[in-house]
């Protein structure tokens, strides 16, 4: 599930889940396209509570969210290292390296894999991103319709 969040491929091209973002997120969300697709995640959650879309399940942001600082802490812990996910994330992605680049007698490679689960945990926070398993029916969604500066 993760590894749909970080972007590894093959696995997000093969993932289950689909990323829908909140309106307005954290401050400003990325732009992912020229055109939105909107969910109806009220309605949704509704019937997937009432059993009506058992193949359905809606990973909130706060548990996305708890489950990359679980993988950050872990990592970082295997590797030794005390980390600060708050300060780390202080600076913004431009400040996410240099604090890891900090961290004294860290690998090369765990470096690289606490840059990338703090990027994404800033990106997903910013965001607001919800994971939905499994296919939505169209009666939920609207869209797709062309977004306004969309890139």
């Amino acid at each position: 599930m993760l590894e749909h969040v970080y972007g590894f491929e093959p696995a997000k091209g093969n993932s289950p889940y689909s990323s829908f973002l909140t309106e307005g997120g954290g401050g400003l969300p990325k732009s992912y396209g020229k055109t939105e697709l909107e969910l109806d995640l009220p309605k949704l959650q509704a019937d997937i509570a009432a059993g009506r879309l058992p193949a359905v399940e809606v990973l909130p942001p706060g548990d996305l969210r708890a489950m990359i600082i679980g993988e950050i802490e872990s990592t970082a812990k295997a590797a030794g290292v005390k980390l600060d996910v708050r300060v780390a994330l202080a600076n913004g992605p431009e400040g996410i390296e240099a604090y890891v680049s900090g961290l004294q007698g860290l690998s090369r490679g765990n470096a690289g894999r606490l840059s990338r689960r703090l990027l994404a945990l800033f990106n997903t926070s910013r965001d607001g991103e919800y994971l939905v398993k499994g296919v939505v029916p169209p009666a939920y969604l609207r869209g797709p319709v062309p977004k306004l500066g969309g890139a």
